[in-house]
């Protein structure tokens, strides 16, 4: 029997970095997405005056899920001591909700190489962090994102590194959030899309680069809505699809002058935008 390719399309609260949870909620609802990525902030600002069940309600009524919780910035030096609490605590507070409302992953993100470190120098740091980090929160349902991001100095410099740290971590409950905007950013090649274990994909954030930015010097105010930019993103989403992946797309934008548009126009452009190439690629 053919399997049948379950794409979901997801919208990212970052996108809108002053809307609220709940707008982000109705408006992605109302546009046509399938699910948000709740912003911690977001989620923190919400259950000040509402309750958890007061969010499974509101989740429930505009039909639509939180897959992931972000973000959790992973910085060096956070493998023992107070780093390593603040870091435990507030993932400790992500668990408990996300197994409560049923949220998938948990997105968190190696950053930038403060220390200088040599490459094999921060693999092994993050894989035993990783492996610490899995083991204690096994408790949970809820598994760990790793996303690794574009920008120079960052402690992960590509996917295949990324891939050879989450293969040495070699924990069911922690996998791949693959970035497109960090896929060329950091050069990494489409070959390397071919060596993702499908079981560890679990969340593929869209986005596009702005026309004629540089790839050694891009930033995030650089991200673009899909298509929009000159990232190959037909091809890239080919690649992923090539592999077997027919999980959740989800639009991830981190640009300033689209922080100044309203949430409602901003999450009706990014459903369009997003669906113009999703469907493209996965219903001709």
């Amino acid at each position: 029997m053919k399997r049948t390719c379950d794409i979901k399309l997801a919208y990212n609260g970052f996108t809108t970095k002053y809307s609220t949870l709940k707008q982000d909620i109705l408006y992605a609802s109302k546009y046509g997405f399938d699910s948000i990525e709740a912003r911690d902030y977001k989620l923190q600002d919400y259950l000040i005056e509402s309750s958890i069940d007061d969010l499974k309600k509101l989740l429930l009524k505009h039909n639509i899920t939180i897959c992931t919780i972000n973000s959790v910035e992973i910085g060096q030096n956070s493998l023992h001591g107070e780093k390593y609490d603040c870091l435990v605590g507030k993932l400790e507070w992500m668990c408990r909700i996300a197994d409560e409302i049923g949220i998938e992953y948990i997105v968190t993100a190696p950053l930038f190489n403060e220390n200088n470190n040599t490459y094999e120098e921060n693999k092994e740091y993050l894989i035993l962090l990783y492996q610490k980090l899995s083991d204690y929160f096994s408790k949970y349902k809820v598994k760990l994102g790793f996303e690794i991001i574009s920008l120079s100095g960052a402690i992960v410099p590509n996917l295949d590194c990324a891939l050879q740290i989450i293969k040495a971590i070699n924990r069911n409950n922690v996998g791949l959030c693959f970035d497109c905007f960090a896929f060329y950013g950091n050069d990494s090649s489409m070959e390397s899309i071919k060596n993702i274990p499908l079981e560890k994909l679990y969340i593929v954030h869209i986005n596009d680069a702005r026309k004629g930015s540089i790839k050694d010097l891009i930033q995030e105010k650089d991200r673009r809505f899909p298509g929009e930019g000159e990232i190959p993103l037909k091809e890239i989403l080919e690649e992923l699809k090539r592999i077997g992946y027919c999980g959740t797309y989800s639009i991830e934008l981190i640009t300033p002058y689209i922080w100044e548009w309203s949430a409602g126009k901003a999450i009706k452009h990014a459903y369009k935008t997003s669906k113009n190439i999703v469907y493209k690629v996965y219903r001709g």
